[in-house]
């Protein structure tokens, strides 16, 4: 029985850290694109 904690405990873990990376990237991600969007709307608005 004790082993079947451990995969349940490694199985949890292990999707944890998924759904954190997913988090980080989706915010670095985020981040960039605000970024971009900004820098183009600048631009375009520097050539008007």
């Amino acid at each position: 029985m004790a082993s079947l904690g451990d995969s349940v405990k490694q199985r949890v873990l292990r999707v944890t850290a998924l759904g954190g990376i997913a988090l980080v990237a989706s915010a670095v991600v985020a981040t960039i694109v605000s970024v971009a969007l900004a820098w183009l709307v600048t631009n375009i608005i520097d050539r008007l």
